[in-house]
C-alpha cells in the first residue's frame, strides 16, 4: 500500500508537518524530488496507531528543497499535512 503526492515543483522551504489517523507501522516519507527516486529529506520511520483524535506534529524550521517536494505514505494508512512555501 502506498499513497503518493507531488507536492510541490522547484525550490521551496518545508515548514512543518501534521500526521494524524495513523494505522499502525506507516512510514512518512518526504523527498527533495518528483517522485520517491528523489533525495529523502526526512523518514518517519514505524510509527505507532493513532486512532485519538490527535495529530502528531513536525516542525522542519524551514527546511530547504530544490527540486521539488513528495511525500510518501507506505504499508499503512496515515493522513498528512504538509506546510511549506
Amino acid at each position: 500500500m502506498a499513497d503518493i503526492s507531488g507536492i510541490n515543483v522547484g525550490a521551496g522551504t518545508l515548514k512543518g508537518m501534521q500526521i494524524s489517523a495513523v494505522v499502525d507501522n506507516a512510514d512518512v516519507n518526504v523527498y527533495d524530488g518528483l517522485s520517491n527516486a528523489g533525495t529523502l529529506i526526512w523518514a518517519s520511520g514505524n510509527l505507532k496507531a493513532k486512532t485519538d483524535g490527535t495529530s502528531t506534529e513536525v516542525n522542519f524550521w524551514g527546511l530547504p528543497f530544490s527540486i521539488g517536494l513528495y511525500v510518501e505514505v507506505v504499508d499503512q494508512d496515515a493522513d498528512v499535512l504538509v506546510v511549506y512555501e
